[in-house]
Formats: C-alpha cells, sequence, structure tokens
C-alpha cells in the first residue's frame, strides 16, 4: 500500500513536473501509507498520514544509483525566511533530479529537472539551529 500511494503521488509530480500543471515545484504534500512487519502472535493494522514539504535536495546523477547532492549557489535571508538558489545550468554535464523531503517522515519523492529550467530556489524558515520549520516553497524557472 505504501508504494502504491508513493507511486501514484510520483506520477502527480511528473505531470508537474512536464508542465502539464505550471510551474516544476516539489508536491505541497504527501500521504504516506505504512504497515508494520508481521510479527508472531501480534497482528499489524495500516495507518495513513499527510506531511507538508520540508525542502528539496537537488543532484545530479541518477535517483538510487551514482548521485551527488549539490549545495545551493548562493543563498540570502529575507525577515525570518531563508531564500536557498541553485543555478542548474553549471550542472548540466550530468542529469539533474530533485528529491523532495517532508516533514516527520523518511518518505520522499524524486523527479528529474527538465532541462529547460536554469535556477531553483527554496524558501525556508529556520531555526537559530538551522532546523526547518513552517511552511516551506521552491521553484524551478
Amino acid at each position: 500500500m505504501y508504494r502504491i500511494a508513493l507511486c501514484l503521488l510520483a506520477l502527480s509530480f511528473v505531470g508537474a513536473a512536464t508542465g502539464q500543471t505550471g510551474a516544476f515545484t516539489c508536491p505541497a504534500t504527501i500521504t504516506v501509507s505504512e504497515t508494520a512487519a508481521q510479527l508472531d502472535g501480534w497482528a499489524s493494522e495500516a495507518a495513513s498520514s499527510k506531511h507538508s514539504f520540508k525542502m528539496p535536495k537537488v543532484y545530479n546523477g541518477k535517483p538510487g544509483g551514482e548521485e551527488y547532492e549539490l549545495e545551493p549557489d548562493g543563498q540570502k535571508i529575507v525577515g525570518k525566511k531563508t531564500i536557498f538558489l541553485w543555478k542548474l545550468s553549471d550542472y548540466r554535464d550530468l542529469n539533474l533530479f530533485v528529491r523532495c523531503v517532508y516533514h516527520g517522515t523518511n518518505a520522499t519523492v524524486t523527479a528529474d529537472i527538465p532541462a529547460a529550467l536554469k535556477t531553483c530556489t527554496a524558501t525556508l524558515e529556520l531555526t537559530p539551529k538551522g532546523e526547518v520549520v513552517g511552511r516551506s516553497e521552491m521553484a524551478c524557472e
């Protein structure tokens, strides 16, 4: 069930990434379904939970294969928000993809970043310790 939910979400993300719904961005929320592994003498029950977008991670390479996380090329602070910038054209020697990370779960979704896009930005609210809190936004142009 967990894999089916993530597959359906990934397919909807691919539709957004190809321009069918506008800007290339991580989904605002994902629904994660989990079931505990079977234990002798115990019954497991499935549960699902909704998780909001936390942050993007931009990579060179192929998801699950050779992948190299790219540090942002710049950042600026505007009020309580920090805006991170990736200049994608500097890294086009390999495939580029984004892994979308969500609050309260290890589940992620990934998608290739279309070659026509030149930059990605992420707007995050960080605590003094650098932890991501609040509502985050991401967009690639």
